[in-house]
């Protein structure tokens, strides 16, 4: 029996996950992990080897996954391809994407919070020094109120409390013009980093 149903769709994070166990790419960690250094630990040990599921994460009843990406074997698996064809399958879709399409369910709505809050998720903790625990990749969706054009993009994320986050972006990235046309929209004015 599979550790993750990946029926919902051949490209889902759960069809991916199963793929890298039937590769023998994954790890079920059972073992108690603290969010706090015990799954960054996990995770610089593991380097290059496999991902890792922390199944058992204190205080926590959702599972952490990670090390998922570290070569370029595993995103070439992640994209259904093989590594030598990896460049070409980017440029591809790039080239030419996919439209998007609605849907009037989708499995990434299955659970609802309707308020969110992201102390209570098993955000892990890396380093000793830092102020925190943070989200190394959050994906961020965020639209430029003067143009309307949106961005996607990945960073890291600190948790504030409740649905607030301190997001490490750099001045001239679009998630900081964005910032500075939305705060001029409102009228509150931008300081310029």
């Amino acid at each position: 029996m599979p550790l993750f149903d990946s029926s919902d769709h051949p490209q889902s994070m759960r069809a991916y996950l199963q793929a890298l166990d039937e590769d023998d790419w994954l790890r079920v960690i059972e073992s108690p992990a603290a969010a706090e250094y015990e799954v960054a630990a996990y995770l610089a040990l593991a380097g290059t080897g496999p991902a890792l599921v922390f199944a058992n994460v204190p205080g926590h009843t959702m599972r952490v996954v990670g090390n998922l990406l570290p070569s370029r074997e595993r995103i070439a698996l992640g994209l259904s391809t093989a590594p030598n064809a990896l460049q070409k399958k980017l440029v591809d879709a790039i080239r030419a994407p996919l439209r998007g399409r609605r849907a009037d369910r989708a499995p990434c709505q299955q659970v609802a919070v309707e308020r969110p809050d992201l102390d209570t998720l098993p955000i892990p903790r890396f380093f000793e020094h830092e102020t925190g625990p943070y989200l190394t990749a959050g994906a961020i969706v965020a639209r430029n109120p003067d143009t309307g054009g949106a961005n996607l993009s990945y960073a890291r994320l600190k948790p504030l409390g409740g649905n607030r986050a301190m997001i490490g972006i750099a001045p001239n990235h679009h998630l900081a013009v964005f910032a500075r046309s939305a705060r001029r929209a409102r009228g509150r004015g931008c300081r310029s980093p």
